[in-house]
């Protein structure tokens, strides 16, 4: 008897943890918003490319920048937006996915995908800047002045609109 229930409130514990996360990953929106991203100036940023290079950013060109990992399904959803507006606004508006995560599994997940969008690697963890949760994608004007952001998964729609309110 003990042996069965056991094995009932393992289960009930196995489908109680995978509702749960469930109803986080569709939920994401709810969980990270706008007011939980807090503002971060581009200067704050600690960068570097993959070749393991400290990168600054510069204004000039508007600056969208979306901070995912490789093991964040939402983060790894949202790509092919980002792909589709880097082809469709590249001569416009830089695009950055950066990552907190080691530079070789950065480096893997980016040939893997075949993807051709410009990652770096935050040599600080997402915590320094504030940031709780992933994906958050900021948007900067070519004065490098923060315009908006998104918290959580992006839609093209989102994507377009706030890339349109940071091109002059």
């Amino acid at each position: 008897m003990d042996k069965k229930m056991f094995k009932i409130g393992f289960l009930v514990g196995v489908l109680l943890i995978i509702g749960v996360g469930i109803f986080v990953f569709f939920n994401i929106k709810t969980t990270i918003n706008d007011n939980t991203i807090k503002p971060i100036e581009l200067s704050q940023l600690d960068l570097e490319n993959l070749n393991s290079e400290k990168i600054s950013l510069k204004s000039g060109k508007p600056i969208i920048i979306n901070f995912w990992g490789t093991w964040c399904a939402p983060c790894v959803q949202e790509f092919p937006e980002f792909v589709e507006m880097n082809e469709k606004y590249s001569d416009k508006v830089d695009i950055i996915m950066v990552s907190d995560e080691d530079v070789l599994k950065i480096q893997n997940f980016k040939l893997k995908k075949g993807y051709k969008l410009n990652m770096l690697r935050s040599i600080k963890p997402f915590n320094d800047y504030g940031l709780i949760g992933r994906p958050a994608t900021l948007f900067y004007n070519s004065k490098g002045e923060l315009k908006s952001k998104i918290g959580g998964s992006i839609s093209n729609e989102e994507l377009e609109e706030a890339l349109k309110g940071i091109i002059e």
